[in-house]
């Protein structure tokens, strides 16, 4: 089996694992509202009054709220000083979302990578603050649950279907958790290792805190449904607290989507005394208040922050940083757009009421009303479908959204379906038109890739249609004939031609993609390309995109012409280096193509050299991260020899001029006079080093590349002793050196000498910055309770002498005082990671030979 093979198993099991406890929860559910009926659920449902509707909507404004605080308190925890008014819309939205598409921890993790890193928030912060968010529901989840089955185990088994006994140890075990967990906080202050992951404790003054706030949700939340249940039932708080809260733990760890099903058949079997039509009629309207309406405020939020956006005039008014908004669009959208699907396949299955049908009778023709029924089966289809292109930011899924969904408004003003649903298609169809330059990529619905949790999603609301349709009309006997029935009154027979119609529609699509099959790009570029990438290079503010010269790699160029991406092939990867160049606006969209290239040649996709600059769309392309280690950065405006800091640079100088030695820069041009010296003097010192050359992320000496650029070169009694080729930015802010190499006659020391000339005629002709480039390895995390991957880097970084001079090359540079920053490695991670370092070594070395060879 291949890495690539075994890197999906677990995703595979954990979409199985889903799909089984969701088919287990439904089976709960059919044999209880078969026994009480559909309709029964839809009149409890209906005849909540509405004094109960607006406290139950109170309650959940006080807990999304306090949810609010999370990550208040998560920026506390690591440290990060940010203004409330900025956490608290992006804690809201990630939070809304995740609600409705699994746990809200992790679902929402995604928003808030997407948001926070906007901030320059690291990936490792950014984890914190996921992992302490989880931390603190499970804290809340603990104490409240504890206290409920220590104090009230005799009353609760009477009505919840647990043993008193075991109800009380569990509670009790549950608080001495949380205990043993306050005691960490004031005594234990080491961080703690599980497997992979670090965990710096917080403080006990914010351990104290997690568990207000989190109690605080948990009773919020519960009391939005302990409100909905009183209108028909009397019920003690304390048995809906417990069946809630072990209901949310099952629904959190089936990692079904919304826990939809599963919350609502834990429910039925913890609360057995309460009449199945009246609960379940409950967690309906809770799912509408706490799940579905803070989705729909999400959404707007994020409309108003477009709409913002694009009024110039208005954006200096927009103070709350609002940037993040158009990270987390497509996330937001492709949820709410997924959920308008499901809803309007689950709405195809439900009978019209009574009232809807004379009014249909009255304006409707038989023959609009039944194509309308169709129409919108088949959009609740299309719309599961571009929901995942919306997700990706694609230009044709927003186009077919739109579409969609204005038909869809039209077919349900056609079935008279109310005010509430057609102001939820006509909400989304406002916010995807502000909205429209978030989606830009010209990508096919067709290539678009559907993962497994996007295929098990769909399935389920496939099924939980089917299954609704089996309850609503279980009283009738089925024939051959109802698919053929066209009356009024056929409703049954019209759900099962519009339950029909979208599994054939959503069966085509999946067989339509998979003979489409993938693009194949081309192996190598144009001549004509190459003019294109000098012409980027020249505008470029990195000096290191120079390298895309050197002529061994491919490249992948925008449509627009204005950024490209420089990658080369090894083994079964596709390994680009660096950043992409160019026009930034366009980097997004190359990425994602770059990505889909990858899948579409069956390879492993991977990024060397990248930074933290475009952390957030590696992010959303399923990017995993390893530190390779920093890049010195000089600041030339702040660059001499003056000072005793600078006593050794100023003595190297000295003593190299007082050898003769004498510095100049020989411009392109004139190359042709004295590349045969440079190639003598290179091939001698590959001699003397016992080196080879190297390639893709390092230069190589080629006549041709060495021509296209300015050269500095020392010289003694006329005669050229050493030489570095200069890499310039193309706006002028970057300097750079990419072969450094001298003959024997040097006088010692001339690389200090060089580097140094080189700098101070940078800073005069008014560079800012100088790159020294990477030192491999370097600041990785040297404490007992670093990673794996850090530890082995430091074991090499000390013991890998011999093949490459780690701590001497970070040590060397060390004396121009510059400032380090980190660059990773990007990749999907988990058994790919060994694969693709493995890959980029053969390819940097030239080979496996190369790899043994300095």
């Amino acid at each position: 089996m291949s890495a690539e093979k075994k890197s999906h198993i677990s995703s595979r099991l954990l979409a199985a694992f889903a799909f089984v406890l969701f088919a287990v929860a439904s089976w709960v559910l059919w044999g209880e509202i078969r026994a009480v009926g559909l309709s029964s659920i839809v009149t409890q449902f209906t005849a909540i009054p509405v004094l109960y509707l607006v406290g139950a909507s109170l309650f959940t404004a006080i807990s999304y709220f306090v949810l609010t605080y999370y990550d208040a308190l998560a920026f506390q925890y690591i440290g990060v000083k940010k203004s409330y008014r900025y956490i608290a819309p992006i804690s809201f939205s990630a939070f809304a979302v995740g609600h409705n598409l699994g746990i809200a921890s992790l679902s929402g993790g995604a928003i808030r990578y997407r948001a926070y890193s906007l901030i320059g928030l690291s990936i490792t912060q950014i984890a914190q603050v996921i992992v302490f968010i989880s931390i603190t529901f499970g804290l809340g989840v603990a104490v409240m649950l504890g206290i409920v089955l220590l104090t009230q185990s005799t009353s609760l088994a009477a009505v919840v279907a647990f043993d008193a006994t075991w109800a009380r140890e569990l509670g009790f075990a549950m608080l001495m958790l949380v205990s043993v967990y306050l005691l960490l906080l004031k005594f234990y202050k080491n961080p703690i290792q599980i497997r992979s992951w670090i965990f710096n404790l917080p403080n006990l003054r914010i351990g104290i805190a997690q568990i207000v706030l989190a109690c605080a949700d948990m009773i919020a939340a519960s009391i939005v449904l302990f409100i909905l249940l009183k209108t028909s039932i009397d019920i003690s708080y304390s048995v809906l607290l417990t069946a809630f809260l072990l209901s949310i733990v099952i629904g959190a760890i089936s990692t079904v989507p919304g826990a939809i099903g599963v919350f609502e058949s834990a429910m039925v079997l913890l609360l057995p005394e309460i009449p199945a039509d009246i609960l379940l009629g409950a967690v309906l309207a809770y799912r509408l208040i706490y799940y579905v309406l803070p989705l729909l405020m999400a959404v707007s939020l994020i409309a108003v922050r477009e709409a913002v956006e694009q009024k110039l005039r208005l954006k200096k008014i927009s103070d709350l940083s609002m940037d993040w908004g158009t990270r987390i669009v497509p996330q937001s959208l492709g949820a709410a757009v997924f959920l308008a699907g499901a809803f309007l396949l689950v709405r195809g299955a439900i009978p019209i009421g009574f009232d809807q049908t004379k009014l249909i009778e009255i304006a409707i023709p038989l023959q609009l009303l039944e194509m309308s029924h169709l129409l919108g089966s088949a959009l609740g289809a299309g719309l599961l479908i571009v929901a995942r292109g919306l997700y990706r930011r694609l230009h044709r899924a927003w186009i077919a959204t739109i579409a969609m969904l204005i038909v869809a408004v039209i077919a349900a003003f056609v079935q008279s379906q109310g005010l509430v649903h057609v102001a939820f298609l006509s909400l989304l169809i406002l916010v995807l038109w502000v909205s429209r330059a978030e989606f830009y990529r010209g990508k096919s619905l067709l290539d678009q890739d559907f993962d497994s949790g996007w295929i098990v999603s769909i399935a389920l609301v496939l099924i939980a249609s089917l299954g609704i349709g089996m309850l609503a009309y279980q009283n009738t006997t089925y024939s051959n004939e109802l698919w053929w029935q066209f009356t009024l009154n056929g409703q049954v027979s019209r759900m099962l031609r519009a339950l029909l119609l979208a599994f054939v529609l959503l069966g085509m699509f999946a067989i339509a993609r998979l003979l489409r099959g993938g693009n194949v790009v081309a192996e190598k570029s144009a001549p004509a390309d190459i003019a294109t990438i000098k012409n980027l290079i020249s505008m470029s503010d990195s000096a290191g995109a120079n390298i895309a010269l050197l002529g061994d790699k491919r490249f992948m160029i925008h449509p627009s012409g204005e950024a490209f991406i420089m990658y080369q092939k090894s083994g079964g990867s596709w390994i680009a280096l660096g950043d992409p160049v160019g026009n930034q606006n366009h980097f997004e969209e190359l990425l994602w193509q770059y990505r889909e290239a990858c899948d579409a040649n069956n390879s492993r996709c991977a990024f060397y050299q990248v930074s933290i600059k475009y952390l957030s769309i590696y992010i959303d392309l399923g990017m995993s991260f390893l530190k390779l280690g920093e890049e010195g950065v000089v600041d030339l405006t702040q660059f001499g020899l003056e000072g005793s800091h600078r006593a050794d640079l100023r003595q190297a100088v000295s003593k190299a001029k007082r050898n003769g030695a004498e510095f100049s820069v020989i411009p392109a041009n004139e190359m042709g006079s004295i590349i045969d010296r440079l190639a003598e003097i290179s091939s001698d010192w590959l001699e003397d080093k016992g080196a080879e050359e190297k390639g893709f992320s390092l230069g190589f000496f080629d006549k041709d590349y060495v021509a296209n650029f300015d050269c500095a070169v020392v010289t003694v009694e006329g005669q050229i002793v050493a030489f570095a080729n200069l890499w310039k930015g193309g706006t002028g802010i970057e300097l750079s050196l990419d072969l450094m190499r001298y003959s024997d006659k040097a006088p010692k020391g001339v690389m200090d000498y060089l580097f140094t000339e080189v700098m101070l005629w940078g800073k005069a002709n008014g560079f800012r910055k100088f790159g020294l480039g990477m030192a491999p390895l370097s600041g990785l995390e040297t404490r007992e309770l670093a990673t794996p991957w850090h530890k082995l880097g430091n074991l090499v970084y000390r013991f890998g002498e011999n093949f490459y001079n780690f701590e001497g090359l970070r040590n060397y540079k060390e004396k121009f005082e510059p400032q380090w920053e980190p660059r990773f490695l990007a990749c999907r991670g988990g058994l790919q990671v060994p694969s693709v370092l493995l890959d980029t070594t053969v390819l940097i070395s030239g080979g496996f030979a190369g790899i043994l060879t300095k």
